[in-house]
Formats: C-alpha cells, sequence, structure tokens
C-alpha cells in the first residue's frame, strides 16, 4: 500500500492507500477460469474440459445464490452483471451483459434470460426508474428498494479485489461475456476521494 501525501501552502492533501491491483491473469490472480472454478467447489478433477453449464449446475447443485445488478444505461450502456456469493465470502461475477441503447422492453427480454439461467434471488436495479423497477418485480425479478452508495460500492469491491490479508475474495469467470468488466476493472484505480486536512 502506498499513500501520497501533497502539500500546498498549508494544506496537507493526502489521497487514500491505493490497493494492489486486480489481477486479470488466468487463475494467476482475480479471474478463473471454468475449470479452475469447477475445482473450487468440487476439488481437483481429471477432466481437462469444463464447461459454463457443468459450472453453474455444480453450482446450483451447492446451493450456491445468484444476485444480479442492473443500470438502465440512459447514460452508457444498459448492463446487467451476474455475481455468486460463496458461503465463504468469495463474490464471482459469472457473466456481464453491455449493451448501448436498448429500449426497456429489449432489455426486459434480455433480463428474463438471465432470470431463467441462474434463478436469481435479487436483483439489484438502477431505482430511478420506479416503473422499470416494477415492470421486473411483475417479472419474478425481485427487486428490493435500497440507497444508491457509489463510494460504498467501489470501497466493497476494492476490499474483495484483495483484503487485508492479501486473499482475494472476488473473482471473475474468464468468459467473452465478461471481457468488457475485466478491461473495464483493469483500468479502474479504484481510488477513493482525496481528503485534505490543514496543518
Amino acid at each position: 500500500r502506498h499513500t501520497r501525501y501533497i502539500s500546498v501552502t498549508g494544506v496537507q492533501t493526502c489521497a487514500l492507500p491505493i490497493y494492489p491491483r486486480f489481477v486479470s491473469a488466468v487463475d494467476k490472480g482475480n479471474v478463473v477460469s471454468y475449470k479452475a472454478a469447477y475445482e473450487r467447489l468440487m476439488g481437483p478433477t481429471d477432466r481437462t474440459h469444463i464447461s459454463e453449464f457443468t459450472l453453474l449446475d455444480a453450482m446450483k447443485d451447492a446451493g450456491i445464490p445468484f444476485y444480479a445488478g442492473v443500470d438502465w444505461g440512459y447514460v452508457h450502456d444498459s448492463v446487467i452483471c451476474i455475481v455468486a456469493m460463496l458461503p465463504d465470502g468469495e463474490i464471482w461475477l459469472m457473466e456481464t451483459y453491455a449493451a448501448p441503447g436498448l429500449e426497456f422492453d429489449d432489455f426486459l427480454e434480455i433480463a428474463k434470460s438471465f432470470r431463467d439461467k441462474y434463478n436469481v434471488q435479487k436483483w439489484f436495479v438502477d431505482q430511478a426508474m420506479p416503473g422499470h423497477v416494477k415492470s421486473f418485480n411483475k417479472n419474478g425479478m425481485k427487486s428490493p428498494k435500497f440507497t444508491k452508495d457509489v463510494l460504498g460500492g467501489i470501497e466493497s469491491v476494492r476490499a474483495k479485489i484483495v483484503n487485508s490479508a492479501g486473499k482475494r475474495q472476488f473473482k471473475v469467470i474468464n468468459n467473452d461475456a465478461n471481457k468488457k468488466a475485466i478491461s473495464a476493472i483493469v483500468k479502474h484505480r479504484f481510488r477513493s476521494e482525496e481528503h485534505t486536512s490543514e496543518l
């Protein structure tokens, strides 16, 4: 961890520590192959190929819950992220869908396909469009009300990328659907707003 202090005309600025970066090398950091994820759940296997559906079936058999995060995408891409929460606190990003300029009806149909594939327990959707939230609820996608906390979300992810004990608890399944998410995470600096204090 590194902390930088800058003094300018009697004001000391301290940027919060920059945590170890996300490691995108497959099976050597935060990004894991289907086989490594499967072995994490089931133990070592001699199988040379593990498919997405083999892993998904093993996860469902183990009772691992899936959750979704949704952004309607009025300023940027419409996004659906599917995550799994393991019993030991690890979070796995299973799949990410991102597309620009979708009409809500099209987005709803895509969300239904994720609902059916993962049996998502809760959908954490952008609360800015109450009518959209209501449509999700009507279509079996339980969407609890919550208060959006961007900085808190960044801190939560950062704490999982590498925790204080050096363990990586945020994993991204290596697949085509997650390539854009991996690229975005690698580019993100995960730095909080700077805090200042007078000397």
